[in-house]
This record gives structure tokens, sequence and C-alpha cells, in this order.
């Protein structure tokens, strides 16, 4: 009987850590795929459409094209990650965080606060993206 019951709690934690890993996987590969698939339309939008004085906040504007792009895209393989209106969730059910940085180099930085859902752990998942002038 205890045999049987050490094989069901073996079982349980290695179920739980294989879950862990593919939700990981799948964060970043969704990161992955936004910055392959939609970063340089963003990037042209904001290169183009704003002047410098423009660099120092990621306005509400910038943010919805930013999100419409990701909304529309038919190329995003989700899996266990979603969209909730104009917010980015991860596979672990969290909020991702969408920042935008001017020093030293303007910046979109998407991050995923990982399982234990705190920003900066280790467990962190972070994709920075630079924009830079062509």
């Amino acid at each position: 009987m205890a045999l049987i019951l050490g094989g069901v709690c073996v079982l349980l934690v290695t179920k739980a850590m294989v879950k862990n890993t593919i939700i990981e996987k799948h964060t970043r590969f969704l990161f992955a795929q936004i910055d392959k698939e939609l970063m340089d339309n963003v990037k042209n939008f904001l290169l183009t459409s704003h002047t410098n004085a423009n660099w120092n906040e990621f306005n509400s504007q910038q943010y919805g094209i930013l999100a419409d792009a990701i909304r529309e895209s038919k190329t995003l393989d989700w899996n266990s990650c979603s969209l909730n209106e104009n917010i980015i969730i991860d596979g672990w059910s969290h909020m991702c965080i969408v920042e935008y940085r001017t020093i030293p180099t303007p910046t979109i930085r998407f991050s995923s606060c990982g399982k234990d859902g705190i920003k900066g752990t280790n467990d962190d998942i972070i994709l920075k993206i630079e924009i830079k002038k062509k």
C-alpha cells in the first residue's frame, strides 16, 4: 500500500513539473512569435508616426496599436496563453506587463512574472525589443 501511495505522489509531482515546463514554453513561444511576426509593423508605426518628443511614454494610442496588431494576427499560436481585451495573459493566468522605455534605446519590453506571479524573480520571462531608426 505504501509503495502504491509513494508511486502516486511521484506521479503527481512529475505531472506538475511537466505542466509548468509546458506553460513556460508556451509563454516563451508566444513572445518569440510577437517579436518575429508583429514587431516590424509596430516599430514602423512608432518610428514614422511620432516625433522624438513622444518617445518618453508609451501612450494609450501606441499601446492600442500594439494590442490591435496582436489581436488581429492570424498567425499567433496562443497555446495556454490568451488575450483578454488588451491584456496578454500568460499560461499561468497572470497578466503580462508591457513597458516602453527610452533610455538608453527605445525599447518595448514584454514580461511574464512566471509561475510565482512576482515581478523580478528568477522565473520571469522577458522579451526586449529595441526600436532603432533605420
